[in-house]
């Protein structure tokens, strides 16, 4: 395979503009734990009679690489139950801002043959299919848990008849929050700061009720970075539809683990984009020029639901954790940090968290690294609650 930089990245480096922390040119495949969505498409085909429909699901998987790809490079998802292979799909990698991913509508996942019905501890490899050097290596290995829930098919004659419906379950998502610094576009004079995290809400509920966002800079409260409700909105999730009968009606209930955007209008960079005109101001707030200790918290109608801390070095960057960077850590995109959060002891905004899964695994069974500072924060972490 032909190894090369990512093209925008060597183009900011030509035009002397600071990159992201960590986008530099990448020798090494970079797999972005942090976006790996999975879902699983339920192909329901009804019976007659008090036969429950018949149900079988597939597997649809978004992940992205960085790194040296080329086109014709795919990955490979084999779908095991302990030894046994119960499917394996070959799907090929698309390119799109400097990376290469499958997203959850791509035709490669919809392939007839592949209708399973096997649930509990599902492992799934990621296996990188290089086509210029004709060889095949095992990314990852997931762990994905996947349960089996029963929906109302109909009513007969006061019998309600059932099916099952097939869901992966994300507790173990809630780990993973990180901060990206986002390179600036062609006209920006700096960078836009984000935050990204996983919440469990429920019944459709896309957004919290009444988000809000302040932080502390050093422990002393910044009521510049303060951001009303238009601070966080949701981008994707992994959703479980269970159906239940309650007396004589029918109740259909969402749950649902979903990716959590923050968007605290923040901008970041020591030196502004040569490529942005004069006539282009940004007053926003610069992190980069604020260095120190920083406690964020998103509350929900005046109740805390995370609490993200980080620290702004003199640099402008995020200084990187421990679970990122020991040996073992998370892989994430060029100029993403790691960042620890915490949770409320109570949260009736979300449906559920399970400290277990949490202090276990992130992304689908990775194991969290051996350090100090990584164990501390785990064990920390709240009880469980919900389902």
């Amino acid at each position: 395979m032909v190894r090369r930089s990512l093209l925008v990245l060597s183009l900011l480096s030509s035009l002397g503009f600071l990159a992201p922390p960590g986008a530099e040119a990448q020798d090494e495949l970079i797999f972005d734990d942090a976006f790996l969505v999975i879902q699983l498409e339920n192909e329901v085909t009804a019976r007659s009679g008090r036969q429950p429909s018949e149900v079988h699901y597939r597997p649809q998987i978004r992940l992205r690489f960085f790194g040296p790809v080329s086109s014709g490079d795919a990955v490979k998802i084999r779908w095991r139950k302990g030894r046994r292979t119960l499917a394996e799909i070959r799907c090929p990698l698309q390119s799109r801002h400097g990376d290469w991913r499958t997203g959850l509508s791509q035709r490669c996942w919809n392939r007839d043959e592949v209708q399973l019905t096997a649930h509990g501890d599902i492992t799934a490899d990621v296996i990188f299919v290089d086509d210029s050097a004709d060889e095949e290596r095992t990314i990852r290995t997931l762990q994905v848990p996947v349960g089996r829930y029963w929906a109302v098919d109909r009513t007969i004659r006061g019998r309600t008849i059932h099916s099952p419906r097939y869901q992966v379950r994300g507790d173990d998502l809630l780990g993973l929050s990180y901060i990206w610094f986002r390179e600036p576009g062609n006209t920006d004079p700096y960078g836009d700061v984000y935050l990204y995290f996983w919440a469990t809400l429920a019944n459709d509920d896309t957004n919290y009720r009444d988000p809000s966002w302040r932080c502390t800079r050093d422990g002393e409260l910044a009521p510049e970075l303060s951001v009303g409700d238009d601070v966080v909105e949701s981008l994707t999730d992994i959703r479980v539809t269970d159906d239940q009968m309650r007396g004589r009606s029918r109740e259909t209930t969402h749950y649902a683990w979903r990716l959590m955007w923050v968007k605290p209008e923040w901008i970041w960079g020591t030196e502004r984009n040569p490529r942005a005109p004069s006539t282009v101001s940004n007053s926003r707030y610069n992190i980069s020029e604020h260095p120190g200790e920083y406690v964020c918290q998103l509350r929900n109608e005046g109740e805390m639901v995370r609490t993200f801390r980080f620290t702004i070095t003199e640099e402008g960057t995020a200084a990187p954790h421990p679970a990122q960077t020991a040996e073992g850590g998370v892989s994430l995109r060029p100029g993403a940090f790691f960042v620890e959060t915490g949770f409320p002891r109570r949260n009736g905004a979300e449906t559920s968290f399970d400290r277990d899964a949490v202090r276990r695994s992130v992304a689908f069974g990775r194991a969290w690294p051996d350090d100090p500072a990584v164990r501390r924060w785990l064990q920390g972490l709240p009880p469980s609650f919900g389902r």
